[in-house]
């Protein structure tokens, strides 16, 4: 139940603090199929035990709908969130955040309620195990200080509604931005109008540079320039 989303978000960021590396977790406050708000949390376990005692106290949290915690296949697995893609209009907009403490979730929460509506969600991804232990400078990767990634995920199926869903994701996004990590989100989730700068704050100054000189060296015409663009030095 939606009454309970901080204790879940509590409970799910103390899960993760201590999480091996065989467990994942992801959680979403969104709105069932009646449209009513509910806070949904998604595990990937695959360690040995039927019942993962790292999942229990979320599993125990006060307010539970449902459970259905249970060992499925690879293939099941990967068609779990197929339905929103390919499907609706999209704009998501978020930032990279080292922690999920009171005031953020009490953010989270009233960001959530400004949508008023479904479908569209706030998506929290946890960030552990070892994409945590990789150097920061060995890739273009920019979030390994990060622990969780904060999305505003509007989702609509009607044209004249673009304007009021877009604002509620930037404008989400905006109040999310005091708890940055970089200032940047995440580069696969940008949109095509985003700024130069928070593309840029994605990969971290430095290393923008330094794929800006192998943009040069290898598309110096910018060819490759309909993503999320680094141009050339």
């Amino acid at each position: 139940r939606f009454e309970a989303a901080r204790d879940v978000l509590r409970r799910f960021a103390e899960t993760m603090a201590s999480a091996p590396d065989h467990l994942t977790c992801q959680m979403q406050l969104s709105g069932d199929e009646t449209g009513a708000p509910v806070v949904e949390v998604a595990a990937c376990y695959t360690g040995p035990d039927d019942d993962p005692p790292e999942l229990r106290g979320l599993r125990t949290a006060p307010g539970v709908l449902s459970d259905e915690i249970r060992r499925i296949g690879y293939l099941d697995l990967q068609s779990i969130f197929d339905p929103p893609f390919g499907r609706s209009r999209h704009y998501w907009k978020g930032h990279f955040v080292t922690e999920l403490h009171g005031e953020l979730v009490d953010e989270l929460v009233e960001r959530f309620l400004a949508l008023g509506r479904v479908p569209g969600s706030l998506l929290v991804e946890s960030i552990h195990g070892a994409a945590t232990r990789v150097p920061d400078e060995s890739t273009a990767v920019h979030f390994r200080g990060a622990r969780f990634n904060v999305s505003a995920q509007a989702v609509w199926d009607r044209p004249e509604d673009d304007a009021a869903e877009i604002a509620w994701a930037r404008e989400t996004a905006a109040a999310l931005e005091p708890y940055s990590l970089s200032g940047g989100g995440y580069v696969n989730y940008m949109q095509q109008d985003e700024p130069p700068d928070r593309v840029q704050a994605a990969f971290g100054p430095e290393k923008f540079e330094r794929l800006r000189a192998l943009k040069r060296t290898f598309d110096p015409d910018n060819v490759f320039s309909l993503n999320q663009n680094i141009p050339p030095a």
